[in-house]
């Protein structure tokens, strides 16, 4: 399997299609522009830039990982309209440049320091242009701590071969850090380590802190969502944590 990781990754990843009719929601519910400029942060290996694209959006995917970044290239390049490059939130230094960017797939828990969130909704907010609108899509560790699982397995068939996605889990309570330990095992044998096994650390970041900083940035009509199903303003009640606030016009 050429690439393992980003296939891999692509096999066990949830359908797009929700996200895409969430996205064409949000832009409408924000009255955003119709042919918006979106920023995709850690687009992965861009399972979704050629959806954006296909809808008439201009498209910037942004993924910190080499692997993903030259599969999402590829998925990108019978799109004139996408941009794809290497780089994280702290590579973010545009002003007032797109209508909407969206970190799907919680990539925004990767910063595990208060002062790299901080800075990284520092940067989205002068990324966006008068009315644009950021969203952050993240676990909601307080729901996954009353449903804690030390260990969560998957299987599916990959070019004929059985994968096995086993996913155990960590926590560090002083530094509010979960750590998961990700590794796929195929047709029964556990494959090259730098291929297919990786540790996770991800932030552990509650509710309340969040809205606090994400306004205290400046952005407001702030909403969340349960589901990439909703279509309401709603409160966090389950596994996911999903939230849009929206830099004022003026």
């Amino acid at each position: 399997m050429k690439n393992l990781q980003s296939k891999l990754y692509a096999e066990f990843d949830d359908d797009s299609a929700p996200i895409v009719d969430f996205m064409k929601w949000l832009r409408a519910a924000y009255d955003l522009p119709t042919s918006p400029h979106i920023l995709d942060i850690g687009c992965g290996p861009g399972r979704l830039l050629s959806e954006y694209a296909q809808l008439g959006w201009r498209v910037t995917g942004l993924e910190p990982d080499a692997d993903f970044v030259e599969e999402a290239k590829k998925a990108a390049q019978k799109f004139g309209a996408i941009n794809v490059r290497q780089g994280g939130f702290a590579d973010i230094d545009e002003r007032e440049v797109y209508d909407l960017i969206a970190a799907v797939n919680d990539p925004f828990m990767y910063l595990l320091d208060v002062a790299e969130r901080v800075d990284a909704l520092r940067r989205m907010y002068q990324a966006l242009c008068p009315g644009g609108v950021m969203f952050l899509e993240m676990r909601n560790f307080l729901w996954k701590l009353w449903d804690y699982k030390d260990k969560v397995e998957e299987t599916s068939v990959v070019d004929g071969k059985t994968v096995q996605h086993i996913m155990v889990h960590k926590l560090d309570f002083h530094n509010a850090i979960w750590i998961l330990e990700d590794e796929y095992v195929i047709d029964g044998k556990i494959q090259g380590e730098s291929e297919v096994s990786k540790t996770h650390k991800v932030a552990m970041i509650t509710p309340p802190e969040l809205f606090y900083f994400v306004q205290n940035v400046g952005f407001e009509n702030l909403r969340t969502y349960n589901s990439y199903q909703a279509r309401d303003d709603e409160p966090l009640n389950s596994s996911a944590m999903l939230i849009s606030a929206q830099k004022p016009v003026n």
